[in-house]
């Protein structure tokens, strides 16, 4: 396409989610929205997909980054005389296991403030929504989570930007949980480039579904809060939602619970998952310095030993086992 050469529109960042480059379209180059609203009497104005972006008019069924086929999207495509073909190659998942819009708080600080100073806006990236992206790979530290009461909005990037910047007290209790715990972010992360290219290996017919299903079964598995809650050393266990979107029942919750952690969170998780998958050398996780968490976890053993049903656990793992992932691979079974 053309039209960045022919119009203000501005080019898409690395990465980025559609929402935060629509609402920098807008912000930049809003002539041709005013013109079509301008087209309409008032009550017709109110009631356009051009406006339910804004304000919190948007209900979280509409996921601006990823939902193409929505009015408010395919009213912005017309508007400003785009291609929902480029739209979609542009800003699409390569992969489905995506953080809810409803749960949608983690974010790079450092990153935003690079796009700041780049290009003028804060952005938000398709990385961030992945449910195993825990970690900015580009900085090396963990996702941090906004404690924003969440509207659904065109301006939800630059509402956490400028809302993180509103608490500096805050933000320096997250500094300083992000010095305290580097080394086993550090950890993490290494899982997390193991299992980026595990999945990016997983070309063939329903493996990357079963080797995705294997993964999320121990991220369950370490984030139940039979297990997970014993751990002070995480700062920000959940995001910040709405009790209206926490599922109920018994099971429900174990399903969601990678959903409503944290970066801060999974990146912990992670380094559970490399000890009981044995890509954490135990003899180097001994050596972690850890303030204030008496439970936390040196070896595989003292995971399963929290495991409140080893045995159903693996049988879920012994039925999405591959050749690339598979419960003979786990370390320290009971």
């Amino acid at each position: 396409m053309t039209i960045f050469n022919q119009s203000c529109i501005p080019v898409p960042y690395d990465d980025e989610v559609l929402s935060s480059w629509m609402y920098r379209v807008r912000e930049v180059f809003p002539d041709p929205e005013v013109r079509a609203l301008y087209e309409l009497d008032y009550e017709e104005a109110l009631e356009s997909p051009l406006m339910h972006a804004y304000n919190g008019g948007l209900s979280y069924e509409v996921d601006l980054d990823f939902d193409f086929d929505s009015q408010e999207v395919i009213e912005f495509v017309r508007v400003y005389d785009l291609s929902i073909d480029w739209v979609k190659s542009t800003f699409g998942l390569q992969n489905s296991h995506f953080i809810p819009l409803k749960f949608k708080t983690d974010y790079c600080l450092r990153c935003m403030d690079e796009a700041v100073t780049s290009i003028g806006f804060p952005v938000y990236l398709k990385s961030w929504r992945s449910i195993f992206s825990p970690f900015c790979i580009k900085h090396r530290c963990a996702l941090r989570s906004t404690n924003m009461v969440l509207v659904n909005s065109i301006q939800f990037t630059m509402d956490v930007f400028e809302y993180a910047y509103q608490y500096p007290k805050h933000l320096e209790r997250e500094d300083y949980w992000f010095t305290s715990t580097s080394n086993v972010q550090q950890l993490g992360i290494i899982v997390a480039e193991r299992i980026k290219l595990l999945l990016l290996e997983a070309t063939e017919a329903g493996i990357y579904d079963e080797v995705s299903s294997f993964l999320m079964a121990l991220l369950r598995t370490v984030l139940a809060k039979d297990i997970f809650t014993v751990h002070p050393s995480v700062m920000k266990a959940e995001v910040q939602y709405s009790d209206g979107y926490r599922s109920k029942g018994p099971l429900t919750p174990f399903y969601q619970r990678p959903f409503l952690s944290t970066g801060m969170a999974r990146g912990h998780a992670f380094y559970m998952v490399g000890l009981m998958l044995g890509w954490i050398d135990e003899c180097e996780a001994s050596k972690l310095q850890v303030d204030f968490d008496l439970y936390f976890p040196f070896s595989a053993n003292c995971i399963w030993q929290r495991v409140a049903n080893p045995n159903r656990l693996l049988i879920i793992l012994e039925f999405h086992s591959t050749y690339l992932l598979n419960a003979s691979m786990l370390s320290g079974r009971r």
